[in-house]
């Protein structure tokens, strides 16, 4: 069975704006990284801090990636849109990242927080 990646790549080169798109179907990946990560230290030993707001960071994330779905299937994307969205996925990423301790595992939240970055910033 096709994914919705697979779906939302093949129906990109018959569009307009291709660069757009693919600036979006490229963070559907990390997004799903994050969320493993973020999920992975929550059921672990040192879950994030009460402060943090796991529960509320994931629904921002699910928004943000709902979002992002529906607009891959879009022939004009709303940029502004995408752009806030993209921007709360950046936060979202960088806000855990300064819960984590080990140095490796923090440079995998920043990495993710810089794939959001440049395809906020590639929008424009």
């Amino acid at each position: 069975m096709k994914s919705d990646f697979d779906l939302y790549f093949k129906k990109m080169h018959s569009l307009p704006n291709e660069d757009e798109h693919m600036a979006l179907l490229a963070v559907l990946p990390p997004i799903q990284m994050l969320l493993k990560l973020m999920n992975r230290k929550q059921s672990g030993k040192k879950p994030f801090s009460d402060t943090f707001d796991f529960e509320g960071k994931i629904d921002e994330m699910m928004k943000a990636k709902a979002l992002i779905e529906g607009e891959l299937v879009k022939k004009e994307i709303d940029k502004e849109a995408c752009k806030k969205a993209l921007r709360s996925l950046n936060e979202v990423a960088l806000s855990a990242e300064k819960e984590i301790k080990l140095a490796s595992l923090k440079g995998d939240y920043c990495y993710l927080a810089s794939v959001f970055e440049d395809s906020y910033i590639f929008l424009g």
